[in-house]
């Protein structure tokens, strides 16, 4: 995601806030989620981004909303995540 990007999608946040995700929809490619901290210090990179996350583990199962995902790379070590009532996408890389 762009910088541009994240500064639209907290403007969105400034907006809407993040008690329903659906309004902020759609939402965009987050990246690796296991790689924010690389970017400590920076808001809409880290602390922005797992806010969002924290918000779609704690509203997921009420609303119902579907996660599709696979493993790429030939040690499967690359996952990557979708959920398309927010367009939301993300990765986790589990290589060692």
């Amino acid at each position: 995601m762009s910088q541009k990007d994240l500064e639209a999608l907290a403007e969105k946040i400034k907006k809407h806030g993040l008690d329903d995700l659906t309004k902020l929809a759609p939402i965009g490619d987050l990246g690796y989620l296991n790689c924010i901290s690389y970017y400590r210090g920076d808001y809409l990179r880290s602390e922005m981004i797992q806010n969002i996350m924290d918000a779609f583990d704690e509203q997921r199962e009420k609303k119902g909303w579907t996660v599709n995902g696979g493993e790429t790379c030939w040690r499967c070590t690359d996952h990557y995540y979708h959920c398309p009532e927010l367009g939301l996408h993300w990765g986790i890389d589990s290589g060692d």
